[in-house]
């Protein structure tokens, strides 16, 4: 069930707080953002990005967004008047009408009205206007994708009404603006839904190989995070397969590991994840979206420190170490054990078999087969991934725990604290710390948790 807030709401940002420009809006999943008179700056920010389980709703009318950067994945509903622009210069722009032929001259998509299931291409330079006399030449079935280039625009007219206009993926590098509150852009890519079918080790180990794949995952808190930097066509371009003798086998391209390596780990550092039920323990205290490593603080946190009772738990300050979970989690290479478990034993030069690439291959078949028509036995394809799609991560987390910031014991002696903790919370009931007298360090005990990427 989404959630709905308006733009200015704090509650809807978690600890990154209400979007301001140059920064990004970056909408959590699930989740409906409403924008209403005053609550966005006139100055334009970075990167807009919907995910597919979410919507951006223009409220009030007469409104524009300014951003540099538009990922459309879910729905956008405008209201009269409003306009999302990422170029910055209006420039010359011609005006036409959607239903004449005449509008698509020179455009890519083949000097014709755009088609059941083919591409929205507006022609650089030109305004693209859709009226009541164009609805007879717009399809109310899906559209592949819309491509906006700078210094274009695409408007729906005022006297269009409930009309809906869905793609698979969108380009937006212009302005779109819709004159009446009934009508949307929506992207339905028929995404898929897929696991990565290992776990990975957020304790410092690089898992490197297959070794530990399962056919059952389970995990015990449940999370998404939407991508910016990780992109499906780069994922794509990492392994290539084809069939032989019906059966897929694969091979990989090292600039694209690299690419997808250094992406994936830039979101891992800096998106923010969100807690599929809001909180860990008790619904009295919701957890704050924030980076892994700082919403793992304030698991431990809870964990730790909800029978004392003196502590606020939203404050991730409560433990000491919190700069080495971040590093030990980024440290750990969560991005490298994605590609190299997908891409284990194979090779640049030649194709062979790999099960967590079957894997893939065949979850990617039964949720969206659509994407294979017309490949053929013998030649040579990338992996299907197309921006929107979710893959499921299944991480082990843990950590040392060090002290509790300004209580006292972060300026006491490594044994003392070690005694300190063993007093506390050693208890025969608690299952959370494991205590390690000889070498006097508390570790958490390792947890899994399932964390859905959705790709940019």
């Amino acid at each position: 069930m989404s959630s709905t807030y308006d733009f200015n709401d704090t509650n809807a940002w978690g600890a990154g707080g209400v979007p301001s420009p140059p920064g990004d809006i970056i909408i959590p999943s699930n989740t409906i953002i409403r924008i209403k008179t005053n609550t966005i700056s006139d100055y334009r920010y970075g990167k807009l990005v919907i995910p597919s389980s979410s919507k951006l709703e223009f409220f009030d009318t007469d409104l524009t967004l300014h951003v540099e950067v538009f990922d459309l994945r879910g729905l956008l509903s405008m209201n009269a008047r409003c306009k999302i622009t990422v170029d910055y210069v209006s420039g010359s722009v011609q005006t036409f009408l959607w239903h004449n032929v005449a509008s698509w001259t020179n455009s890519d998509a083949g000097n014709a009205i755009p088609s059941e299931n083919g591409d929205i291409k507006i022609p650089q330079g030109r305004s693209i206007t859709i009226t009541t006399a164009s609805l007879s030449n717009l399809y109310t079935t899906k559209y592949n994708m819309l491509y906006i280039p700078p210094y274009s625009e695409l408007i729906i007219d005022g006297s269009v009404t409930n009309t809906t206009i869905k793609v698979a993926r969108t380009v937006i590098r212009g302005s779109i603006t819709t004159g009446d509150a009934t009508n949307s852009l929506t992207v339905e890519g028929g995404a898929s839904n897929i696991f990565l079918p290992v776990y990975l080790d957020a304790t410092g180990k690089v898992q490197s190989s297959s070794t530990n794949a399962a056919s059952v995952m389970d995990a015990s808190h449940n999370f998404t995070m939407t991508c910016v930097e990780a992109k499906a066509n780069t994922l794509a371009a990492m392994v290539k397969y084809k069939l032989v003798n019906n059966s897929p086998q694969f091979s990989y391209r090292s600039e694209y590991k690299t690419a997808f390596d250094n992406q994936l780990y830039n979101d891992i550092d800096s998106q923010f994840i969100q807690k599929d039920n809001d909180y860990f323990f008790n619904a009295n205290k919701p957890t704050i979206n924030n980076t892994l490593s700082k919403v793992f603080i304030q698991y431990i946190a809870e964990n730790i420190f909800s029978f004392v009772g003196q502590f606020d738990l939203q404050n991730t300050g409560l433990i000491s170490n919190h700069e080495s979970i971040h590093q030990d989690i980024l440290n750990s290479n969560l991005n490298e054990q994605v590609t190299n478990a997908i891409i284990n034993g194979l090779s640049e030069t030649s194709f062979t078999t790999n099960t967590i690439a079957e894997t893939i291959y065949e979850q990617l078949k039964n949720e969206v087969s659509s994407r294979f028509n017309g490949h053929v036995s013998g030649s040579e394809y990338n992996l299907p991934f197309k921006a929107g799609d979710d893959i499921g991560l299944f991480i082990r987390l843990s950590s040392t725990i060090v002290a509790v910031e300004n209580s006292g014991l972060d300026k006491m002696p490594a044994n003392f604290i070690y005694d300190t903790y063993k007093n506390l919370f050693d208890t025969n009931n608690q299952t959370f710390l494991i205590f390690d007298d000889v070498n006097k360090t508390v570790k958490t005990t390792p947890t899994t948790w399932k964390i859905v990427i959705n790709l940019a």
